[in-house]
C-alpha cells in the first residue's frame, strides 16, 4: 500500500510567535539489539522497565546492527540501514544505548533514573509534531519557537517507521519486542534540514509502501533532528505523542504585563484568565527562570523582580486549564 509521508517543516524566529518559546523536550533512546543474543535477553527487560513510567517523555527505537550474531532477523530484514545507524555510533556490541546521541550504561537499566526526571523541565528551539491523515498521509511539523534560527550546517532530519511491539519468541528467549526500527524514510544518513528564514515554511513529501510483513495497524513514524557533528539530539517526535492542553495556544489580547519594557518591578494582570493555573518566566533560550503556582484566591496579578536580569527580551508564559498564553516582554 503506498502512503504519503508529508513533513511541514515551520521555523518562526524572535516574537513573531505571539512570543511563544521553547518545547517540550523528548528523550530520544536508541538501542542496539540482537535477537539470539543471550545477554540482551537478561538487560533489555531492565531498559523497557525503567522507561514504562516516562512513556510522555521519552521515545524509544531498537535497531539491531548484526553484533554479535549476524543471523539475527531484524538484521536481516534491513541490513544496509541498520548498519549505517550502527556506523554512525561506532557501535561493536549488543546490547548498547544512546540517549540524547550519547552512550550511556549507568546502572542495570542502562539510562539513570535522574537523566530521565530531568525531561519533566527540559526544552528545545524545536517541536517535532507527528499527524496521522487518515490512512494516506502522515504529517510531520517542526516548529522553531522564536529562540534562534535553526538550519543549514550540520543538523539532519532522520524520520524512521516503526513497529510498536512485536511479540514472538526469539532465539535468545525474549518474547516481547518494542519499537522494531523497520525502515528510514528520509536518507538513512539524514536529510539536511535547510536554513529557513524568520516565518518561513518547508514542506516535503516522502512516499512510502508498507511491507506486508508488518503489522499495519502497528506502525508509526518517529522523527528526529540531530547534529551529527557532536550527535546531540535537538529533539523528536512521534506520532504516538499525546496532544495536551498546553499545545493550545490562547489568544494573548488579555494578559498584560506592565511596564514593558522593564527594569525594576514587572507587573502581570492575568485576571481575564478565570482558570488560570501557573506563570512562567523563560529566557530567549527555552530556559525557565521563575515559576509560581496560581491559587484560587490570588488577585489576578503577579509582581516580579526582573531588575537583575540581563537586557533583552524574555517571555512569559501563562498556562490554564484550556491552554496557554505568551507573551514577549523586554527588559
Amino acid at each position: 500500500m503506498k502512503k504519503i509521508i508529508q513533513f511541514a517543516i515551520l521555523f518562526f524566529i524572535g516574537t513573531n510567535l505571539l512570543g511563544q518559546s521553547g518545547a517540550k523536550k523528548y528523550g530520544l533512546v536508541e538501542h542496539f539489539t540482537n535477537l539470539p543474543c543471550p545477554v540482551c535477553a537478561s538487560r533489555n527487560p531492565n531498559l523497557y522497565n525503567r522507561l514504562s513510567t516516562y512513556t510522555n517523555s521519552v521515545h524509544h527505537i531498537a535497531f539491531y546492527p548484526g553484533i554479535p550474531y549476524s543471523s539475527c532477523a531484524y538484521y536481516q530484514a534491513n541490513t544496509a540501514e541498520n548498519l549505517v545507524r550502527k556506523a554512525f555510533y561506532g557501535v561493536n556490541g549488543s546490547p548498547q544505548v544512546f540517549f540524547q546521541g550519547l552512550w550511556v550504561n549507568d546502572d542495570a537499566g542502562f539510562i539513570s533514573t535522574a537523566k530521565l526526571n530531568a525531561l519533566a523541565t527540559a526544552t528545545s528551539p524545536l517541536e517535532i509534531k507527528v499527524e496521522d491523515q487518515s490512512g494516506a498521509t502522515k504529517k510531520i511539523k517542526l516548529k522553531n519557537l522564536g529562540l534562534f534560527s535553526i538550519g543549514a550546517g550540520n543538523l539532519k532530519l532522520f524520520v524512521a517507521l516503526v513497529e510498536k511491539q512485536i511479540n514472538f519468541l526469539a532465539p535468545n528467549g525474549e518474547s516481547i519486542h518494542k519499537d522494531v526500527f523497520r525502515k528510514f524514510l528520509t536518507n538513512p544518513s539524514g536529510n539536511d534540514v535547510v536554513l529557513i528564514p524568520s516565518g518561513g515554511e518547508a514542506i516535503i513529501d516522502l512516499p512510502y509502501s508498507l511491507s506486508p510483513n508488518w503489522i499495519a495497524s502497528n506502525m508509526y513514524a518517529l522523527a528526529w533532528v540531530q547534529d551529527i557533528s557532536n550527535k546531540e539530539v535537538i529533539n523528536s517526535g512521534s506520532e504516538n505523542d499525546i496532544t495536551s492542553v498546553e499545545d493550545i495556544i490562547l489568544d494573548n489580547q488579555a494578559l498584560k504585563a506592565f511596564p514593558n519594557p522593564s527594569i525594576g518591578t514587572l507587573n502581570i494582570d492575568y485576571s481575564k484568565y478565570k482558570e488560570a493555573k501557573s506563570i512562567e518566566l523563560w529566557d530567549a533560550m527555552g530556559k525557565i527562570l521563575y515559576q509560581t503556582d496560581i491559587t484560587s484566591n490570588s488577585s489576578g496579578v503577579h509582581s516580579l523582580d526582573v531588575s537583575n536580569l540581563a537586557s533583552g527580551a524574555y517571555h512569559i508564559r501563562l498556562k490554564t486549564n484550556l491552554g496557554i498564553v505568551t507573551k514577549t516582554i523586554v527588559k
